[in-house]
């Protein structure tokens, strides 16, 4: 008897893993040098210039790190806000010391300290740097499964540019897509900078 198409869920979750594997192969030397050129590119960017406040992330051991980034942002006077878990939603903070004013929360992963459970609120926001596990070229997005930025992020203001952060061996040629999957704008490597809307 012939199997029909595999869930939309069960396809994500076996390209989960793999993105998971391949990204967890880097060397912690590779990944220095891949967050470091990734930094630099973001830096560059026409559309990441200026003072505007940014949300980005505190990134886990295997993710993109932007720690160097967000700390020289923040001490140019640049307001920086990242996440906290709030049950099943992110909560956001601003941030003034990206290392002292973190400490590992929701799995281990460092997030400001925070009270309340009050939703983030993104207005104002001009920019946001998001992780995730892959990104395609045409800016579709797989996260880790939670959906935490898929939730923080539906109600974003149409003029919140977002800007996916990922190495270059996380972009694959598609991501299939659910009603509630949130596509970024861009998406940086330290290879490339990917415009969706130009292809």
């Amino acid at each position: 008897m012939a199997m029909g198409p595999l869930p939309a869920r069960s396809v994500k979750q076996q390209l989960r893993g793999q993105l998971r594997a391949r990204r967890d192969e880097l060397t912690a030397a590779e990944r220095r040098a891949s967050s470091e050129a990734i930094a630099r590119r973001l830096r560059a960017l026409p559309e990441g210039q200026g003072d505007g406040p940014v949300l980005a992330y505190a990134a886990s051991p295997y993710e993109v790190d932007l720690d160097d980034l967000l700390t020289s942002w923040a001490a140019e006077g640049r307001a920086v806000w990242l996440p906290w878990v709030a049950g099943e939603h992110l909560g956001i903070a601003r941030v003034h010391d990206v290392l002292a004013d973190l400490s590992p929360g929701y799995r281990g992963i460092r997030e400001p300290a925070a009270s309340g459970a009050a939703p983030a609120d993104l207005s104002g926001l001009k920019l946001a740097l998001v992780p995730g596990l892959g990104f395609s070229a045409d800016g579709a997005r797989l996260g880790h499964g939670g959906g935490h930025f898929d939730r923080l992020l539906a109600g974003r203001p149409a003029d919140l540019l977002l800007i996916g952060v990922a190495f270059d061996l996380q972009v694959v040629p598609t991501i299939l897509e659910e009603p509630h999957d949130r596509r970024v704008d861009i998406v940086v490597t330290e290879r490339r900078v990917l415009r969706p809307s130009q292809i």
